[in-house]
């Protein structure tokens, strides 16, 4: 799941691009992919969360054993707040009016291209990477469609 972001700012962008287009067809399709991507970066948040509960679980006995002296607590201000950020910012995709949001989409577009960092992976790990996440982009577009959450299928009032 750490290489979703890159996915998602790939894919993303080109369906800011194809909706920006405006194809003849006025096809419901990119605004689907575009709430399945915003639910799966939902995912990516569950995801942080574990990931920092296993640092904390790791960290607990270590602290115990160690004198803490003081430290400027501003020199850890902007990377607590830019993981805070990746953590919780995608609950707002929850809110089914944001999940299709152009404007918020590209927030979170160039939110997620800040906070990334690449890691350098073989051939082998990269593709088994996209084929993850492209098993959890079919879930997550199985579960909207299933609970009649994707765009197309609401019915306007």
């Amino acid at each position: 799941m750490d290489f979703f972001p890159v996915i998602y700012f790939i894919v993303q962008f080109l369906l800011i691009v194809i909706i920006g287009i405006r194809s003849p067809f006025k096809n419901q399709l990119p605004y689907n992919l575009m709430a399945t991507l915003n639910m799966m970066l939902w995912f990516y948040g569950l995801y942080l969360i574990r990931i920092l509960i296993g640092l904390v679980q790791f960290l607990r006995p270590i602290i115990q054993k160690v004198e803490m002296k003081q430290y400027d607590s501003t020199a850890y201000l902007e990377p607590i707040l830019r993981m805070g950020g990746m953590v919780f910012l995608p609950f707002f995709f929850l809110i089914p009016s944001l999940r299709k949001n152009i404007l918020f989409t590209i927030l979170m577009i160039v939110y997620t291209f800040w906070n990334f960092s690449p890691s350098y992976l073989n051939s082998f790990e990269i593709l088994l990477k996209i084929f993850f996440c492209l098993s959890v982009f079919a879930a997550t577009y199985a579960v909207l469609w299933l609970f009649e959450k994707l765009p197309s299928q609401t019915v306007a009032n």
